[in-house]
């Protein structure tokens, strides 16, 4: 006997030194294998925004994610350290939407720790008066729930929140799943404190098959339920719930869980004095732990092997037992996953609080700047604010050139137009047509005025430009009758009134088209404009059928050859200062041939500047 009880204390012993040797020197550069856990990636992805100093809402939301984490592997303890810190960043953050969310895991996290009164402030926090949604009303129903004084009240309130989750339907059903799975243990827990062990059971059945995708719920579940069957003496129903988790714990390959399961279902068999079979399953469950390296379980293994052996006077087996587990320890330490998971996250947690404290201290640095020092800065602020208003001044003054450049541009009358009109009335004079004169003179007048009233405008609505567009061409139309048609066309699919297009780009093309592709063809010529939407852009495409830019050259004199260079070139210049103005890229295309030529400006879709 005294042997044996040495054995036990020399396991614990070495078992502790070992771990506490392992803690203090784990490298993952040993275990290339090894991945790390979810709960140590997070708790990396945390010192990682620590140290590179980011925002208060990337650090917020780090520390959110590394508390779920804990929550989920129910570290409440610990959970509750980080998200106390998440929401004190999330709150200098301003994260209205991620701060609720923050406060709901408090909420959960407070009740689990049975600080009743603070859960319900946490719930209350996470219920945002300003917007009545699903998520509002299931933190007021939980807030309500804690408050409760009775079971049955309470039972109504969790019923109707097990409906509203149902309800909100959303992307993350998995989360949906683990609400529903938690509110109905919150149901079962109200039913065994009312001694309703029947209703309980059934609402710790429905929690079990409604959590079934959240391992460590559905675990702690099983877990509960089992349990309570065993103080209902309903052994047959536990060693059922627990088979069903072996099984899942087989397909999901959750070794830990088998092994808790078949020693929850040996200590059901040893207490109801099937001993045979329970001393099976407590070695299978022994064997398994040394074979897949889980120390810890191994552990709880030989302590209940030994302890049953001790009631059963097998001694020797007792020795056996730990002296073969003792002899595997320091190999199932190295290789148990777990182990290097907890060592980590206990290295990593340290890491993250000497990086906070650093934080703090450089807070601490920075708020103690002596007076020169801020002096300095102040000086030098405001030297960066004057180089700022001087450059901007600079920007300001460029900007202005650049627009009154424009706008002299745009001003430019052509006046072979001006004179040719004026001729075309004399002309009607001559003729004694008074009436076509006065009608050319009414028509030309609306045309100047528009454009002298939009002059000192950059951009025009698109059904505005055309306006101008259609007066232009009827203008010459009536002066050229024999010489042209034209043809506009606008797709219906654009918002005339709303478009924004700069103002008189286009006239000066549809002028080269009259002047020097049309005027000069024996037979009578046609415009085309279309404007169209492509690739998000409008396009405009201005198409004759006249002799073509090389015919057009070849003919004509010196005068008209400046005429048309000074206004491409004014387009040219244009679209050069809107495009540097306002950001833009102004598509100009000009092609041409014998057979005609055909101009293509595409536009940004804009509706203000």
């Amino acid at each position: 006997m005294k042997k044996l009880v040495y054995i036990l204390y020399l396991q614990l012993v070495c078992l502790l030194q070992v771990n506490t040797s392992f803690a203090q020197n784990t490298n993952t550069s040993n275990y290339p294998k090894y991945k790390g856990s979810n709960l140590n990636k997070k708790s990396d992805e945390l010192e990682k925004t620590l140290s590179e100093n980011s925002n208060n809402e990337l650090i917020g939301t780090k520390y959110y994610e590394l508390s779920e984490a804990l929550y989920n592997e129910n570290n409440l303890v610990k959970a509750e350290e980080y998200i106390k810190k998440a929401i004190d960043a999330l709150e200098e953050s301003k994260s209205k939407k991620k701060l609720k969310t923050a406060f709901r895991l408090q909420a959960k996290i407070k009740e689990g720790l049975n600080k009743k009164n603070e859960a319900i402030a946490s719930y209350e926090s996470a219920s945002d008066k300003q917007f009545q949604s699903n998520e509002e009303d299931i933190n007021q129903l939980d807030a309500k729930r804690l408050k409760s004084n009775n079971s049955a009240s309470s039972n109504k309130l969790i019923e109707s929140k097990i409906k509203t989750i149902q309800n909100s339907g959303g992307s993350n059903k998995s989360n949906n799943q683990d609400e529903i799975a938690q509110s109905y243990k919150q149901l079962a827990l109200n039913n065994v404190q009312a001694n309703e062990k029947t209703t309980a059971i059934e609402n710790y059945s429905n929690a079990v098959q409604t959590s079934s995708n959240n391992p460590e719920l559905n675990k702690q579940l099983v877990n509960e339920l089992a349990n309570l069957l065993e103080k209902e003496k309903d052994f047959d129903k536990a060693i059922e719930v627990r088979n069903n988790a072996i099984k899942t714990a087989e397909l999901t390959g959750d070794g830990k869980n088998l092994i808790e399961q078949k020693q929850g279902i040996a200590k059901i068999l040893i207490n109801t004095n099937q001993s045979e079979l329970a001393e099976g399953l407590l070695t299978e469950a022994h064997r398994f732990a040394l074979k897949n390296n889980h120390a810890l379980e191994a552990r709880k293994t030989t302590l209940q092997l030994m302890e049953f052996y001790k009631q059963h006077q097998q001694e020797d087996k007792a020795i056996q037992t730990g002296t073969n587990y003792l002899n595997e320890l320091e190999r199932l330490i190295k290789n148990d996953s777990s182990l290097i998971d907890k060592s980590l996250f206990e290295l990593s947690d340290a890491k993250i609080k000497s990086l906070e404290k650093e934080k703090q201290l450089k807070d601490e640095l920075i708020s103690e700047k002596n007076s020169f020092n801020i002096i300095l800065i102040i000086s030098l602020f405001i030297a960066m604010l004057l180089s700022i208003v001087i450059v901007r001044y600079a920007y300001i003054v460029n900007q202005r050139n650049k627009k009154i450049s424009l706008q002299s541009l745009r001003r430019e009358m052509n006046p072979h137009f001006i004179f040719n009109s004026l001729n075309s009335v004399n002309q009607f004079i001559a003729q004694n047509n008074e009436l076509e004169a006065n009608k050319f003179l009414s028509s030309y007048s609306t045309l100047m005025r528009n454009v002298m009233d939009n002059s000192s405008k950059d951009f025009l609505p698109l059904s505005k430009e055309i306006e101008q567009l259609e007066k232009y061409l009827q203008l010459e139309h009536l002066r050229f009758k024999d010489k042209f048609d034209y043809e506009i066309n606008v797709s219906e699919t654009l918002d005339n009134e709303q478009l924004l297009v700069p103002n008189m780009l286009l006239q000066p093309h549809i002028e080269n088209a009259i002047w020097h592709g049309l005027r000069y063809k024996t037979e009578k010529g046609k415009i085309w404009i279309n404007v169209v939407e492509t690739d998000n852009q409008i396009e405009i495409v201005i198409k004759d059928d006249g002799i073509g830019i090389e015919k057009s050259k070849a003919i004509k004199t010196n005068n008209q050859k400046l005429h048309q260079s000074i206004g491409l070139k004014n387009i040219d210049e244009r679209i050069k200062l809107l495009n540097e103005l306002y950001k833009f890229k102004i598509v100009h295309l000009v092609n041409s041939n014998d057979q005609g030529t055909c101009v293509t400006f595409k536009f940004p879709k804009i509706n203000k500047v």
